[in-house]
């Protein structure tokens, strides 16, 4: 491998010499990807300053058969790369064009737009749904624009990582996604802006859900500040969703108004995701309290709402307190056939929160039924899952 690497390094200035001026401004310009990419983003990233976008096909092409990108097939698209070797080595031609700042802006614009334009469709996802798939694929590209946004334009990477708030949660990339959330934090300084006050509440929902429920808190209570000053409603329902739920883990009847404040504000606001969110929590928290009679309405309604919109994940909190209502009333064949759909619909789209709890009480179910080595089984993969997740 050695041997090959060396001879591959060596090799590397003749065939760039012997490339057209197109291929050659190409290869240098794909050097900014990382862990590979589409077409599509070839075509936005690598056009401009003498390369139309109709040619990058051609050039990508023509890179191909020299063997100098790789290409795969996957599913019905077709993902390219470049060996670390001939990465490097682009890299330190485009550095030498003084072309460097402008693509990594533009590979920076281009996975902001994927990310916003995927965060609206989050919500209606499966399994194999492509969005999820095309966010999980790049997020190497992801990590790398974070990075950039950092040292180049800290609103940008706020926008970002905001935008990718919801797919964290879904996919429960708590650690990555708080990670992200601290590097484009730390960069955009302090200034109480709505970018930052979006971004910090994004950090809290993730941060509660990702076993951090104390530091989540703290940050809520930023983004409140931020929100009610900037007078961002989107903002302030998500961090009192976020107030409500660590307050009604200790004292429902407490959380009970924060939560309350913020379906209303989520609704205002248009933001789905939180008002069921927070809508659920309500439930929990007359569960808590053995009030399942108050708790059904509210149940019932997400459960209308996500019916209404093919909220695919949203069914799955409905069917997990139903599921808890009717373990605790003894009615065993009921709770095992309403946790194992809770179960189902978590697997589409990859929620651990849910998928942990239904489990959870399905071990119960199963422990109660007297089938103790299922319970067993079931609760040691649920376990050994969770921690590996971080839920």
């Amino acid at each position: 491998t050695e041997i090959y690497t060396l001879s591959l390094h060596d090799a590397l200035p003749i065939c760039h010499e012997l490339l057209s001026d197109g291929e050659r401004t190409v290869l240098r310009r794909l050097s900014v990807f990382a862990g590979g990419w589409t077409l599509d983003a070839a075509e936005q990233v690598c056009s401009g300053r003498r390369i139309s976008r109709d040619a990058v096909l051609d050039l990508l092409t023509g890179l191909v058969d020299k063997s100098l990108v790789t290409a795969s097939e996957q599913g019905p698209k077709v993902r390219y790369g470049l060996l670390e070797t001939v990465r490097q080595y682009a890299a330190a031609r485009l550095a030498g064009a003084g072309e460097l700042d402008e693509q990594r802006e533009r590979h920076l614009a281009f996975h902001i737009a994927l990310a916003q334009v995927a965060e609206p469709q989050l919500l209606g996802v499966g399994r194999g749904d492509p969005v999820l798939d095309t966010l999980a694929t790049e997020m190497p590209n992801i990590r790398v624009a974070v990075e950039w946004a950092a040292t180049s334009d800290p609103a940008a990477g706020l926008r970002l990582v905001t935008a990718l708030t919801v797919f964290w949660l879904f996919t429960g990339r708590y650690r990555e996604g708080d990670t992200c959330y601290a590097r484009a934090l730390d960069a955009a300084g302090e200034e109480p802006t709505v970018l930052r006050g979006r971004a910090i509440a994004g950090r809290a929902s993730l941060g509660h859900y990702g076993g951090a429920a104390e530091a989540a808190h703290g940050w809520a209570q930023v983004a409140l500040d931020i929100g009610e000053a900037c007078r961002d409603v989107w903002t302030q329902g998500r961090a009192l969703n976020t107030l409500g739920l660590k307050a009604s883990l200790g004292d429902p009847a407490g959380g009970r108004p924060l939560l309350q404040r913020s379906v209303e504000l989520a609704t205002q606001a248009g933001d789905d995701w939180c008002r069921i969110d927070a809508s659920n929590c309500l439930a929990i928290g007359w569960i808590f309290q053995d009030e399942f009679d108050t708790a059904r309405p509210l149940l019932a309604d997400m459960q209308a709402t996500a019916t209404q919109h093919d909220y695919r994940w949203a069914l799955a909190w409905p069917w997990l307190c139903l599921g808890w209502e009717a373990a605790f009333q003894g009615r065993l064949t009921d709770a095992r056939k309403l946790l194992e759909r809770s179960v189902a619909v978590s697997d589409e789209v990859g929620l651990p929160i849910t998928n942990g709890l239904a489990n959870g009480f399905l071990t119960y179910v199963h422990l109660a039924g007297g089938n103790t080595e299922l319970a067993y089984s079931l609760a040691s993969t649920t376990l050994k899952w969770v921690q590996e997740t971080g839920a």
